[in-house]
């Protein structure tokens, strides 16, 4: 899906049916397709004893649940203005 739609960001939670955040962020810093290994990904959680993995596999940043609008807004930005 990433691949067709080039998004500019990507926000994944790690808890998810099937699939989880960890194995999206896997499959995706594996692809080469639309530059998968170099989209900027945030992923957020619940948990913020997950943060060290999700860095370790690749993530941009992490914010911590629930988020304060204004600090994911500027994530946002941040992860958006460095891969361009």
């Amino acid at each position: 899906m990433a691949a067709a739609e080039k998004p500019d960001l990507m926000i994944l939670d790690i808890f998810m049916p099937g699939i989880d955040g960890f194995g999206v962020l896997q499959k995706l810093r594996a692809s080469e397709e639309n530059n998968g290994s170099h989209l900027p990904v945030i992923v957020f959680s619940a948990r913020a004893s997950v943060a060290e993995e999700a860095t370790r596999l690749g993530a941009t940043d992490f914010i911590s649940k629930p988020f304060v609008p204004e600090e994911m807004a500027e994530k946002i930005r941040a992860a958006i203005k460095v891969n361009r």
